[in-house]
């Protein structure tokens, strides 16, 4: 009973205050922000601003490459993007779980000035919350997370519509060929973001996802797992090939005796 002994006391602490985190972001300037560092470099921006929310200003790289549904090497790319635009300073570090970036913002330059498909805007200031970004991004994916918040920064300051083309808008975010641009838009209104009716629409809030896309999310947020898939893709590949080939020869073998 001699043994030294280290007591922690824990002392009453306040209830945590109710309701969601958020970021507030002027989206009136996401397309300014698409149209200089790309739209998934603006994509990563934000994700960054939300993670520095959820857990502070330290992420993985795999932390922030499954929301975004890309590898790890294409986040090293648009973090490098980022920097050079002065928007982001990072530096990598090692611990115990693997290579973690601990990264700051430095005070915000302006972007560049409005031209061509980046016309001004009304500023619009929106609370987005950081929930979004690891359940409605990931599901929709790149170019329709990003359409929506594109048509969040539409959003008219003194009136309650506003005519748009959304074509138009996904061509401002670098969402290029029609194609790609109908692809994000059915996925918007498939997942009931975004409601069409003849010319008249509405925007809503992503709703909670259900039992199977929380299901496809926890297998998208394993680690090492979309890595291990490639290889073992890779594997397949390389033994249906020697397969083909082994019989190629049989056959061949066969034909000349």
């Amino acid at each position: 009973m001699d043994a030294l002994l280290r007591l922690r006391f824990l002392t009453p602490s306040s209830e945590p205050p109710d309701g969601q985190s958020a970021i507030t972001v002027d989206l009136s300037g996401f397309g300014l922000l698409a149209g200089r560092v790309g739209r998934d470099a603006a994509l990563l921006y934000l994700l960054l601003r939300a993670t520095r929310v959820r857990s502070g200003g330290s992420a993985t790289l795999h932390s922030l490459a499954w929301p975004l549904r890309a590898s790890d090497a294409a986040v090293r790319t648009w973090l490098g993007r980022l920097t050079r635009a002065d928007l982001l300073v990072y530096a990598t570090e090692r611990t115990a779980t693997g290579e973690t970036i601990a990264f700051e913002f430095p005070p915000q330059t302006p972007l560049r000035a409005p031209e061509q498909l980046w016309p001004p805007s009304a500023a619009r200031t929106h609370a987005l919350p950081t929930i979004w970004f690891v359940q409605a991004l990931p599901l929709l994916g790149r170019d329709a997370f990003a359409l929506y918040v594109a048509l969040l920064g539409r959003e008219p300051v003194r009136a309650r519509a506003v005519d748009v083309r959304l074509g138009v808008v996904a061509q401002t975010i670098g969402i290029t060929g029609v194609w790609r641009q109908r692809r994000a838009i059915r996925r918007l209104v498939r997942a009931g973001v975004l409601t069409l009716d003849g010319t008249r629409g509405a925007v809503c809030e992503p709703a909670p996802p259900t039992a199977r896309e929380r299901r496809l999310l926890r297998f998208l947020a394993i680690p090492f797992l979309p890595a291990a898939l490639r290889e073992l893709a890779v594997l397949a590949v390389a033994v249906a090939v020697a397969v083909a080939a082994l019989l190629t020869l049989s056959l061949h073998a066969a034909r000349y005796r």
